[in-house]
């Protein structure tokens, strides 16, 4: 099992084994590896507050992660990071969530998604002028 855990734009996977870790052992994965891809030491810290499923449920640190998490889920971690004027690199989120400028799956748009076509048109008749009012 591994999961994907979203810091901001930056996502880890995680690999989980069988599934059987509990959910404050995946953070502690996650966190480190986070520092890792983002060139961080040790002493660089990371506080995860919490773990979002894709689906805005917010997992149990108690829980074992297959019990609430399936085989490459992707997990959002609600953060802070070390202040950028005290050993940061002035560049990374403290914390806030930007929100993703377009959205990376088009069905979460929930089927409205309907691409421009050049030879569409649209008949406008004295019925429906009428019917708008």
């Amino acid at each position: 099992m591994k999961v994907t855990v979203c810091f901001g734009r930056t996502r880890v996977v995680v690999p989980c084994g069988n599934g059987t870790i509990k959910v404050h052992s995946l953070i502690e994965q996650a966190a480190m590896r986070y520092k890792k891809v983002i060139a961080k030491d040790h002493n660089y810290w990371v506080q995860v507050h919490r773990l979002e499923h894709g689906d805005g449920g917010i997992l149990d640190l108690d829980d074992v992660l297959c019990d609430v998490a399936d085989d490459k889920d992707r997990l959002v971690a609600i953060y802070e990071e070390q202040d950028p004027h005290n050993g940061g690199d002035g560049i990374s989120s403290t914390g806030t969530q930007s929100p993703e400028p377009f959205p990376t799956d088009l069905s979460s748009t929930n089927g409205s998604y309907q691409p421009y076509q050049t030879a569409s048109e649209i008949e406008v008749t004295p019925s429906a002028l009428l019917s708008s009012e």
